[in-house]
């Protein structure tokens, strides 16, 4: 399985600007008056959160082609979701 980098998240973001309905093209739009440094900034930042969605699809279609993995994966989303993993506030403080 390919793993996502903040690049490639950059790079799809970069690829869709100026295209309407797109994820690109609105990040984009929302951002164009704004200062360069901090659009850069903000572009570093969400090019992370594009490659971990990418990565979290990614892992779910894997995951559909075996059961235990599959079964695995949507224990892990529930757990996550349901706020039973450590943040990192809390590893921070012991």
């Amino acid at each position: 399985m390919e793993k996502f980098t903040k690049e490639h998240g950059i790079s799809i973001l970069r690829e869709n600007k100026g295209k309407d309905g797109t994820v690109g093209g609105m990040f984009y739009a929302l951002l164009k008056n704004m200062d360069p440094a901090i659009v850069d900034k903000i572009e570093d930042h969400f090019g992370e959160v594009i490659a971990a969605g990418c990565n979290i699809g990614a892992a779910i279609q894997e995951a559909e082609k075996d059961p235990v993995k599959k079964k695995q994966l949507a224990d892990a989303i529930i757990k996550a979701a349901a706020g039973n993993n450590k943040s990192f506030e809390d590893e921070e403080g012991q």
